[in-house]
């Protein structure tokens, strides 16, 4: 028996929910939403500022920025020796320091003595999260984890649901057996997700990207080979991973989504 986590989908749950921000930033000068995640690598997979910076982008946002003690507290939520790439640097020494998604420099929050551009080469800014959450400068080709901030494009329920183009979405990461997943879903008014095109794909991704483990989705593989999906729609979009599906002997596959996308 196959234990993954639950990805949920719902056109239509016959309820109105009050949208609440995933992650607000408000003071007197700048109102944001935006979601951020930290990516923890093993040591060869970490990246250098510009290679974490880009992986960001790539997502849609930048290297995280922080303009405030609150939006500092606000993303402390892990304890541990953890040292990741922030969006602060000095491309030029005549300049100073600034944020790279191009925000006013408001707050800095270094350690005792920084920066202190040690030999000429400490340029991009790393943040120390064992306890004080305290900034230092590095070289910009040492490698590390990364802090990602991601402008929301959908809101969050109160009950947990994320709503994006017209659906919405639970992700619940407790393990089940494929059918207590199925079962959860449909207590809820919803079923296994369907992944319709590459943008929701994309969408779901971010959602899962920082998670260790695999989701089930709605998508299962007759013994003949076709796909289907659960809840009867067509199947519009396939995205297999390498050297996949491998079971075409089994009466009925139930397929997952993996945090790789």
């Amino acid at each position: 028996m196959t234990i993954l986590r639950v990805l949920s989908k719902a056109s239509n749950r016959g309820a109105i929910h009050r949208n609440v921000n995933v992650f607000s930033i408000t003071d007197k000068q700048r109102v944001v939403t935006t979601t951020y995640k930290l990516f923890l690598q093993e040591s060869s997979d970490m990246k250098t500022w510009y290679e974490a910076r880009d992986y960001c982008m790539a997502l849609g946002g930048d290297l995280l920025s922080i303009h405030s003690s609150e939006e500092l507290k606000s993303i402390q939520i892990r304890r541990g020796p953890i040292r990741a790439w922030i969006g602060l640097s000095a491309p030029d020494p005549t300049t100073g320091y600034v944020w790279s998604d191009g925000s006013p420099l408001q707050f800095q929050h270094w350690e005792d003595g920084e920066p202190n551009n040690r030999n000429n080469v400490e340029s991009c800014t790393e943040i120390k999260t064992r306890w004080t959450w305290k900034w230092n400068d590095v070289h910009c080709e040492t490698y590390r984890d990364w802090l990602c901030q991601i402008r929301a494009d959908y809101n969050r329920t109160s009950d947990g649901w994320l709503e994006w183009n017209g659906n919405q979405y639970y992700i619940n990461e407790n393990t089940m057996a494929m059918e207590e997943a199925r079962h959860f879903c449909q207590k809820r008014h919803s079923d296994l997700v369907t992944i319709n095109n590459e943008a929701e794909s994309v969408f779901l991704w971010k959602q899962v990207s920082r998670s260790r483990g695999y989701y089930w989705i709605g998508l299962y593989v007759d013994l003949d080979g076709t796909y289907g999906w659960m809840d009867g729609s067509p199947v519009a979009f396939q995205r297999w991973d390498i050297n996949q599906p491998d079971s075409p002997n089994i009466l009925k596959l139930c397929c997952h989504e993996s945090r790789s996308g």
